[in-house]
C-alpha cells in the first residue's frame, strides 16, 4: 500500500499533516499550520476538490470560525477561506451540493454554509438550542456537563435528508430535515420533535451503519452505547426505535455516573464490513499499565444488535478520537492527554486491535484524526 497522508488537529492550535508509510512502520509529521487557531478540534476532508474544513472553537465567550485548506500535493495545507460561527464548534458534516453544518458545544447551537468547490464559505443559518423545561435544577443531572444545551456533533443521515444532533446537554438527539434548494445558498433546515433519551445520558456521537437501518448513539455520560433501528416513516419522516442499550466499559456493567466518576466515553466507529463497532473510553485506565481503553463489539448484521467482546488498550491517556483505515486494516488513535498519535493493526476476520503499537507521532493534544 502506498503511504497515506493523515491530518491530526490539537488543542495545541495547529493542524499537522502526517503521512504513514505502513511498509516502513512510521508515522511522520510534515507540515503544521496555526491558521485554525484556536482550537482547531474537528476537520473534514472533500477529496475530490482537495479540499479540508476545519472548525475552530475560538476563545470562550467570543466567536469560532470555519477554516478551509486547499490540500497541496504534500499534504500542506494553504488558506483559502474563513468564516464566522458560533463559540465552540466541536464537530462538522456536509450533506448534498456543498451543504455543510457545525455543532457548538460551547454555544448551544449550529450554523449552515453553502460551500463552493474552491473552498469559499457562504453562512446560511445560525440555530440556538435552550434546555428543555424542567432540566435545569433537576437533581439527576450532571450540574457541570449539562447546565446549558450542548450540541457535540452534526451527523447527516445516509439519506442526507435529515441532519442529527447529539445534545449532551439536553439529554436529546435534535433532528432536523434538509430541504436542498435549486441554488446552494438556498438550502434550509428545520427542527422537528427530538428523540428523548434518559437523564443525564449525555448523548456526543452517533454512527449509521452502511445499509441504513441502524444507528449507533454514544452516551459520553452514562459510558452506554444505545442501539436503534432507523425507519423513514412517521410524522417526523424518520424515526428511531430503540432496540439495546449496553456498556462500553465491560460485560453486564450498567450506567456510570459522571457525577461522582471521571469515565467519559467518546468516539466510536464501524468496521466497513459493518460486523465490528469500537467506542473510545477516556480515563477509565482500566489496563494493566495503566491506560484508557477501546471497547469492541460484534455486530449481528440482522438485527443490529451488539455483543460486547474485549477492551483494549488505547495506548494512552484521553482517546478522544479513533478512525479507521479506509480498507479497515489500521486504527489510529489520538490520545489527547498523551500527546500522542497511534497506528494499530486491526485483525480484519475477528476485528481485534493488535497491542502492538506499528507506527506513533508526537501532535498536540490531539483531538480528530482525519484520514
Amino acid at each position: 500500500m502506498s503511504p497515506q497522508q493523515i491530518f491530526i488537529g490539537g488543542y495545541d492550535h495547529a493542524i499537522d499533516s502526517f503521512i504513514f508509510d505502513e511498509a516502513a512502520g512510521t508515522l511522520t509529521k510534515t507540515h503544521t499550520t496555526f491558521e485554525s487557531s484556536p482550537g482547531p478540534s474537528w476537520q473534514h476532508i472533500v477529496p475530490e476538490h482537495r479540499l479540508l474544513f476545519s472548525g475552530c472553537e475560538g476563545p470562550e465567550g467570543g466567536i469560532g470560525y470555519l477554516d478551509s485548506y486547499k490540500i497541496g500535493e504534500d499534504g500542506g495545507l494553504t488558506k483559502v477561506d474563513r468564516k464566522e460561527c458560533i463559540q465552540g464548534c466541536v464537530s462538522i458534516d456536509m450533506g448534498k451540493n456543498g451543504f455543510l453544518v457545525t455543532a457548538s458545544y460551547d454555544a448551544s447551537g449550529v450554523n449552515t454554509y453553502y460551500t463552493k468547490e474552491t473552498g469559499e464559505i457562504i453562512p446560511l443559518q445560525t440555530l440556538l438550542f435552550n434546555l428543555p423545561d424542567g432540566q435545569p435544577g433537576h437533581p439527576d443531572i450532571d450540574p457541570v456537563r449539562q447546565d446549558a444545551a450542548h450540541p457535540h456533533e452534526a451527523r447527516i443521515d445516509p439519506t442526507g435528508k435529515f441532519l442529527l444532533i447529539p445534545d449532551l446537554g439536553s439529554d436529546y438527539l435534535r433532528i432536523f430535515t434538509i430541504t436542498y434548494g435549486e441554488k446552494g445558498e438556498d438550502t434550509r433546515i428545520e427542527e422537528v420533535e427530538p428523540l428523548k433519551n434518559v437523564i443525564r445520558a449525555g448523548p456526543r456521537h452517533c454512527y449509521f451503519d452502511r445499509t441504513g437501518k441502524f444507528m449507533y448513539l454514544v452516551e459520553e455520560l452514562a459510558s452506554m452505547v444505545r442501539v436503534y433501528q432507523v425507519e423513514y416513516t412517521g410524522p417526523r419522516g424518520i424515526e428511531f426505535t430503540p432496540i439495546q442499550r449496553i456498556s462500553t466499559l465491560g460485560l453486564g456493567l450498567g450506567p456510570a455516573d459522571t457525577r461522582v466518576q471521571k469515565l467519559k466515553a467518546a468516539e466510536v466507529a464501524i468496521s466497513p464490513d459493518d460486523k465490528h463497532l469500537y467506542v473510545s473510553n477516556r480515563y477509565d485506565r482500566s489496563m494493566p499499565d495503566g491506560t484508557d481503553s477501546i471497547a469492541h463489539f460484534l455486530i449481528n448484521t440482522d438485527d443490529g444488535t451488539l455483543t460486547f467482546v474485549e477492551l483494549t488498550s488505547a495506548g494512552g491517556i484521553n482517546p478522544r478520537h479513533i478512525r479507521l483505515s479506509p480498507d479497515g486494516s489500521w486504527m489510529c488513535i489520538a490520545t489527547q492527554d498523551t500527546n500522542r498519535v497511534a497506528m494499530f493493526k486491526r485483525d480484519q476476520e475477528s476485528g481485534s486491535i493488535l497491542q502492538e503499537v506499528i507506527a506513533e507521532g508526537q501532535s498536540g493534544q490531539p483531538v480528530c484524526i482525519t484520514w
